[in-house]
């Protein structure tokens, strides 16, 4: 697909707070609706990197996860843009004048959509299976669940789960599910700075097929 995709979320009835840009200045606005699908534009476009001026989300699901909203009722869309008009913002969000919603509606439905039609990017938020040596990656929250030698690599509070000889990765607080012979890896806080721990599932009481995190101390501790 030629035009640029973006990620981003809405309350239930399509609604999302807005700011406009008068003057150069932003000013909170009364809610924008977006379409179910189809084309939509703003009123107020702005070319500066800021926010406001624009229909705002993550450039193929990448970017800063706390602009998505992770309430289970509310809305997930993909929508496209002409790749000329996106404007990157502080590398966390994009904006664009104009675009098209090319689906609403739950967060599986957007992620999978996304990554069938924009293959290859880190997608916050997404649902991925492989098999055997599967290679599989995502972002904040997403679930990987691959198979025996899987290579996996999670964002913070992501779940995955390999088979045997597989190799996990995760952030900070995510959940490690690990076959025979299986090395997790993931990040915790140490009250100054994020530190990675490595473990080797049948080595020093970690267990096959049993979920770890990460405490505070940087061990891994069985998540119950």
């Amino acid at each position: 697909m030629s035009q640029a995709l973006l990620l981003r979320t809405c309350n239930p009835d399509r609604t999302s707070s807005s700011y406009r840009l008068v003057n150069g200045q932003q000013t909170n606005a009364d809610p924008f609706t977006w379409p179910a699908a189809g084309p939509v534009a703003c009123t107020d476009w702005d070319p500066n990197p800021v926010c406001g001026g624009g229909l705002h989300g993550l450039l193929y699901g990448e970017g800063s996860a706390s602009y998505l909203s992770w309430k289970p009722d509310d809305l997930w869309l993909v929508f496209a843009a002409d790749p000329d008009s996106v404007v990157i913002i502080d590398g966390d969000k994009a904006k664009v004048p104009a675009a098209e919603v090319l689906f609403c509606g739950d967060r599986l439905g957007a992620t999978t959509f996304l990554n069938e039609h924009a293959p290859g990017h880190v997608i916050h938020g997404i649902t991925l299976t492989g098999g055997d040596r599967a290679t599989l990656t995502g972002g904040y929250r997403a679930t990987l669940t691959g198979g025996y030698q899987a290579i996996l690599t999670g964002g913070d509070c992501a779940t995955l789960t390999g088979g045997k000889c597989a190799t996990l990765t995760g952030g900070h607080r995510a959940t490690l599910t690990g076959g025979d012979r299986a090395t997790l890896s993931a990040l915790y806080w140490d009250g100054s700075r994020y530190r990675r721990r490595m473990a080797e599932v049948g080595e020093n009481g970690i267990k096959a097929g049993v979920p770890y995190r990460l405490n505070e101390r940087g061990e891994f501790v069985e998540v119950k």
